[in-house]
């Protein structure tokens, strides 16, 4: 068998004869996954917005794996290990033996993993290494983190964050994790990730909901579930600034969580919105699939914003508001209000139970009973 030299990547040589462990068992286990975490999105969502879920520029994980269009980047993967191996010191071995201890359970994770990888374990995990060098590569540039929102256009490259945050283009934590374990490394915005709460043991699984979890903030622990059907006739933020007195603010915060309205003084706080056509709508839409998939891990609380926005922002007087107070952030006002009826209509369905913070939306209706002369 050819010797694993450090720099020789072309062919990603996967040596499974020997290799060094740095993960122990226990902490393998601790964060392998019991479930499936990846899905390829269901047929009734995808027929509606092919494109939203489909990458354009780069395959990560097996969904996409070979697909001509994304070819081009497979040089960058591999240059991507190269320079991780270079600048840690290992070699492809080093990290090739705790993949192959978690074999299993990285290849449990993929549902309806085709049975070609299946039966080609040290294809599929030369693809887990390639990937997570590429994904390595992407997430330390952004060490240490900005100040940045998840739907917000990502400045290098806005098909590329487009792609990375596509449901069926995902990778385990895991493969970062042990990537991590290995280099030695701790970049913040990578620990960021993987530290993310979510699933029964403590963790995402899945890069895509761990970058969900971290920008909706501590929303989806205390924002609270509402039958749609209960809940008030929710009106337009022109209407409850004109008529009932509200007062619109902007939080200064990119976080879902601090949403707010604050009965007393009539203030209504909403983070910044971006909205560029064409990106936000995909990873909103990536973003509500996500949480369809995963229930038993993460609360629709992005779905459930989606709701609300859509029932505040109907027209260009609401939007002016937000532009006037400092809350938008968009391209124009008029392709905001596009994008955001689009995303309404992309979502094709109204959720039966959506989570709001505490009273929200009927303190705001109170408020304005208050004001309103009668």
């Amino acid at each position: 068998m050819a010797t694993d030299e450090a720099h020789d990547t072309d062919d990603v040589i996967l040596d499974m004869g020997k290799y060094n462990t740095f993960l122990t068992d226990e902490e393998l286990n601790n964060a392998q996954p019991m479930i499936h975490t990846i899905f390829p999105v269901p047929r009734r969502l995808k027929n509606r917005n092919p494109e939203a879920y489909s990458p354009q520029m780069v395959s990560v994980g097996p969904y996409h794996y070979g697909e001509p269009h994304l070819k081009p980047m497979d040089e960058q993967k591999r240059t991507a290990l190269r320079d991780l191996l270079r600048s840690s010191g290992r070699q492809t071995s080093d990290f090739i033996g705790p993949l192959k201890r978690a074999a299993t359970a990285l290849m449990r994770s993929y549902e309806r993993l085709d049975e070609k990888w299946i039966k080609n374990e040290d294809g599929f995990l030369r693809l887990m290494l390639l990937d997570g060098s590429f994904l390595w590569a992407q997430q330390r540039k952004k060490d240490p983190p900005a100040v940045s929102h998840f739907f917000q256009r990502s400045p290098s490259d806005v098909e590329l964050e487009e792609d990375l945050h596509m449901v069926e283009n995902q990778l385990p934590l895991l493969v970062l994790n042990i990537i991590e374990a290995v280099a030695a490394w701790n970049f913040t915005s990578l620990r960021n990730l993987l530290e993310s709460k979510g699933d029964a043991r403590g963790r995402e699984a899945a890069l895509l909901g761990a970058r969900i979890r971290y920008h909706i903030g501590n929303a989806d622990s205390f924002w609270e579930p509402r039958d749609t059907l209960s809940l008030p006739n929710v009106k337009s933020l022109s209407h409850y600034k004109r008529a009932g007195g509200v007062v619109l603010s902007c939080s200064n915060s990119v976080y879902i969580s601090t949403l707010s309205f604050d009965l007393e003084t009539g203030k209504l706080s909403l983070p910044f919105l971006y909205m560029v056509p064409g990106n936000e709508r995909t990873l909103y839409l990536n973003a509500v699939a996500y949480e369809r998939l995963h229930p038993q891990v993460l609360r629709p609380v992005v779905t459930s914003f989606l709701w609300i926005l859509l029932q505040l922002i109907r027209s260009a007087d609401d939007v002016a508001m937000l532009d006037e107070d400092g809350i938008l952030n968009a391209d124009s006002r008029e392709a905001f209000l596009d994008a955001l009826i689009r995303l309404g209509e992309d979502m094709g369905f109204v959720p039966y139970t959506v989570y709001e913070p505490p009273g929200l939306l009927e303190n705001l209706e109170l408020f304005c009973l208050k004001k309103t002369p009668h």
